[in-house]
């Protein structure tokens, strides 16, 4: 009689059970990344590793990115940049798409993207090969309702659910980041690459400890994105833009940059694009100044004034007139100044501290010296007074109005702004009274030490000879 093997045949089944009960389809709060705020859409990027030798135009059909643009913008390539630009394999590219918040707490992407089945096609290469890991098939089998892995045909469309999220963190709107882990990194190492912090990074990927992190895992990396002056009735609303990307905006005819370096403040200007059907552009010039989108001036050693990007509605670019900070900031999270209007407000005082500023420490030492010596620092005082308020005066008031649109959607705002030739020529007042003030003061200086040393010299002149002098400056005793 044959030797009996079930000892052996029982225990190798349990271990094929076990392993075959981990890699069933995952339940639904495994998928994507960590999004409490249900029902939201919004963008975000994953990285994508290339698993061979691929051209833009390849990416773009796999995940049903739109417009190719949009693809460029978000690997910050030049918008010259062919559709067949070829990259090696393994490369990464950052994948801009739609994110989805549904209400069991996960964010994924919203219905996109749609893959095709093709011959010899399975769950696990579509998964782990085709798209790099960025999602496994268990996810695929769950959110396609597919019952058996081993089941799907040629042609069928496959919903691939990659991570994503749309909460705010700390307070503060960001642009979730799928970001592929590299082989030796840590959870700190990619907190200071990103600007954020280690506690942030586990509390988000659900992590209990920094030594959980995996290479070639897909980490949620909140990006922080660039201030802006847009307007919330505006149609792209809220335009975030992470560091290290731009974007275009306004029926493709702003192009808008984020550059941690500019203080974090977005940078906007003319595109320059050829719309199709011969379509041209709105203004996009600041009403009421010489300044288009973009133009800077400055007012200040450390601050200046640019015509930034307020919006788009209704056809019509809308623009304001802000004052920004380019001092060096302590480090790369300090907060821009403040945006729109409140540049514009602090505007007048702004130029009228400058004004005076540069009037007063001009002159100050010849002001004191005259008031120590000679008593007639009354004389200088009123000639900048009356200077300064001929300065001001010529820098009045005036209405600014946003061309465009209907009468109904006209906005008035009513502060002081400067034109670029009035500026330069504002410098140039404050410079030659300055220079004016000052020569005044050397003049009346060397004229008063002429005086005394006359007067020194007549004193010992009378006292040698006994003689006494009456005229209008001295009396006698």
């Amino acid at each position: 009689m044959k030797k009996q093997h079930f000892p052996i045949i029982i225990p190798t089944l349990i271990l094929l059970c076990s392993i075959f009960t981990i890699i069933q389809p995952t339940s639904s709060q495994s998928l994507g990344f960590k999004c409490t705020t249900s029902g939201v859409t919004c963008n975000s990027l994953i990285d994508y590793k290339l698993p061979n030798t691929t051209t833009l135009s390849s990416i773009r059909t796999l995940f049903q990115i739109k417009n190719l643009r949009t693809l460029l913008a978000a690997n910050n390539l030049p918008l010259t940049t062919p559709q067949n630009q070829t990259y090696p394999s393994s490369t990464k590219l950052k994948i801009p798409f739609p994110c989805f918040c549904n209400n069991n707490g996960s964010g994924i992407s919203n219905r996109r993207p749609i893959y095709t089945v093709v011959p010899d096609d399975g769950l696990y290469h579509i998964a782990a090969e085709v798209f790099s890991g960025l999602v496994t098939f268990p996810q695929i089998q769950a959110v396609n309702n597919i019952i058996d892995a081993n089941q799907i045909s040629v042609g069928q469309k496959l919903w691939v659910p990659l991570p994503c999220s749309c909460d705010d963190v700390g307070g503060e709107k960001v642009v979730h980041y799928g970001y592929s882990v590299p082989n030796g990194s840590s959870v700190a190492g990619i907190a200071n690459q990103f600007n954020t912090t280690e506690s942030v990074l586990l509390e988000l990927n659900r992590m209990k400890d920094a030594n959980d992190l995996l290479a070639d895992s897909v980490l949620d990396v909140p990006l922080k994105v660039c201030t802006t002056s847009v307007s919330n009735d505006s149609m792209d609303y809220p335009l975030l833009v992470p560091n290290g990307t731009y974007t275009l905006t306004a029926n493709n005819c702003v192009r808008c940059q984020c550059n941690a370096a500019n203080n974090w403040v977005l940078q906007c200007e003319p595109s320059g694009i050829s719309l199709p059907n011969a379509q041209t552009c709105p203004s996009t010039q600041c009403a009421g100044t010489a300044f288009d989108l973009g133009n800077t001036t400055s007012v200040s050693n450390c601050n200046l004034s640019r015509c930034a990007y307020a919006g788009y509605r209704n056809g019509t670019i809308l623009t304001t007139l802000t004052e920004e900070s380019t001092c060096p900031a302590d480090n790369n999270n300090g907060s821009p100044s403040g945006k729109g209007s409140k540049g514009l407000r602090s505007s007048f005082v702004l130029v009228a501290s400058l004004i005076a500023l540069h009037l007063w420490r001009g002159s100050d030492k010849d002001y004191e010296l005259n008031l120590s010596m000679y008593g007639k620092a009354a004389k200088i005082e009123k000639q900048m007074n009356a200077k300064l308020v001929w300065l001001l005066e010529k820098y009045n008031y005036r209405s600014q109005t946003h061309i465009g649109g209907s009468s109904s959607q006209t906005h008035e705002i009513c502060d002081l702004y400067l034109t670029e030739k009035e500026l330069h020529q504002l410098h140039l007042n404050e410079e030659a009274l300055r220079e004016t003030l000052e020569e005044e003061a050397r003049d009346e200086k060397e004229r008063e030490k002429k005086i005394r040393q006359k007067q020194a010299d007549d004193e010992e002149f009378f006292m040698e000879f006994g003689v006494v002098k009456y005229d209008s400056e001295y009396e006698s005793d």
